[in-house]
This record gives structure tokens, C-alpha cells and sequence, in this order.
């Protein structure tokens, strides 16, 4: 073959080669857009699962996943983990990435795109090599083989790392097999009785006297109304029709 048709050839396959990397400026917006949509002061359930949450695990390097249906409160988990962290830690929002995977200018990300990832996050924030760099990667099944990656900088101390996913395969012999004890993982359900309460009464009526019959019959009123609405977040929120259907048809 002539020198300059394998010249071109080469700068061909380059090119296809390059094509399927995501493009570092479009991750820079993703990364943008999705950090001010998370730090955003919203009105969260509390959720029991973070009572000692921070001293369990804020010295531990093993990657804490976390798995659970769908729409039952994952991200914003997330969000509430992130903000005790930072609050206990003196923390700064330049030290987190936050990235969900369902977004579809992520379609085709692949696992070579992590690195981009952090350079992007680094160019935008600064990379200071003495502060830890908070990792919140939500549905990261959508990314195939994300586990080599996060396996390999698991070893690197300066990140601490949360993903969550809604796909059966985070639980998989696979997933144990490829991030054995280096993982911690945890299980969200919708919410409780307690946490439902928690949200729309004063916390008083928690600890009440079931010898006290006002308060009685109004923890007695709102079980029925647990039991009615079920332990989804956004459907006790709103108690969209559309909402419940689509939930059934996502999961069921």
C-alpha cells in the first residue's frame, strides 16, 4: 500500500475511533446543568436510612451502592447525603460531580469517556490534589462496563463514591465478583409509614401517646391514607393518575 493511502487509512480509523468519545465541551454542559438541578433546596423526604448514615461510612473508601425500584427516591437520597457530608465536612460544591446516566445527551457514553469525565469536572472546578472529589453517578447501569472503571480508581484515595441504579444487574454474582469487598451495598424501599409521617406532621405526633385519642385517630387517619397512596415520593407529592400508570408500566 502506497505511504499516503495508509497514511489516510490510519487517519481514518482515528477519526471513527474519536467519534465515539463524547465530546469533553458536552460534558462540561451535562455536568453544568445537572449540578445546579442537584443542588437545588427542594423538599425531600428525610429518610431513615441516613440516621447515622455519616459516621458509619465517612471513613470507609469501599464504593457505596445503592439499588432500589424505580422512582423510589434514589437521587434524592443522593442529594440529602451529599448535603451532611458537606455540612459535617465544611465542604465545597466544587469537590462534587454529579452525574445521571439517563440523560440522553449521554447516549453512547462509554466507559472511555470516564476519564474525559474527570478532566472536564477538573478544567471547570480546578483540581486541588489535597481535597477528595465526591462521585454521585445515578443509574450508572446505562454505562457498559462501569465497574472496570470505578474498580481501578477505587484505589486512588482521593474520591469517595456513590452510585446508584435501578437495574437488577447492580445486584448481579458479576458486580460481586468485580467489586469484591470493595463495595457496600445498600438497599432503598419506598418510603415507610414513619418516613411518610415524618414529612407531613410535626414530629411531635411521632413519639405521641397512643393513650392520647386525638392524636390516636389522626396517626389512625393518615395509615389509611398511607395505605391508599402507597410509599412512592412523587405520587404522595402530586397523586398523578399519569404518574401511578406510568410507574406500572416502567416497573410491572
Amino acid at each position: 500500500m502506497p505511504l499516503q493511502y495508509f497514511t489516510l487509512y490510519i487517519t481514518m480509523v482515528l477519526q471513527c475511533i474519536n467519534s465515539n468519545n463524547m465530546n469533553k465541551e458536552d460534558l462540561k454542559e451535562v455536568i453544568v446543568s445537572q449540578k445546579k438541578l442537584f443542588l437545588e433546596k427542594t423538599n425531600l423526604f428525610q429518610r431513615e436510612i441516613l440516621t447515622g448514615f455519616y459516621d458509619r461510612f465517612r471513613k470507609l473508601k469501599e464504593i457505596i451502592v445503592i439499588t432500589g425500584v424505580r422512582r423510589c427516591g434514589k437521587s434524592s437520597l443522593m442529594k440529602l447525603i451529599w448535603a451532611d457530608f458537606k455540612l459535617k465536612e465544611n465542604l465545597s460544591d466544587n469537590q462534587l460531580l454529579y452525574i445521571n446516566f439517563e440523560d440522553e445527551r449521554l447516549v453512547g457514553f462509554s466507559k472511555d469517556d470516564f476519564a474525559r469525565l474527570l478532566e472536564a469536572h477538573y478544567e471547570l472546578f480546578g483540581k486541588a490534589e489535597a481535597k477528595k472529589v465526591f462521585l454521585f453517578l445515578d443509574e450508572i447501569q446505562n454505562v457498559p462496563f462501569w465497574e472496570k472503571w470505578v474498580n481501578r480508581i477505587y484505589e486512588e484515595s482521593r474520591y469517595k463514591i456513590f452510585v446508584t441504579g435501578s437495574n437488577a444487574s447492580l445486584l448481579s454474582s458479576e458486580l460481586a465478583t468485580a467489586l469484591t469487598g470493595r463495595n457496600i451495598p445498600i438497599v432503598l424501599y419506598p418510603l415507610s409509614f414513619y418516613e411518610y409521617l415524618a414529612y407531613f406532621k410535626d414530629q411531635k405526633i411521632l413519639a405521641a401517646s397512643f393513650y392520647d385519642q386525638a392524636r390516636r385517630v389522626e396517626i389512625s387517619r393518615m395509615f389509611e391514607e398511607y395505605l391508599r397512596l402507597g410509599g412512592m415520593p412523587e405520587y404522595i407529592k402530586t397523586e398523578s393518575t399519569e404518574l401511578i400508570q406510568e410507574y406500572f408500566r416502567d416497573i410491572i
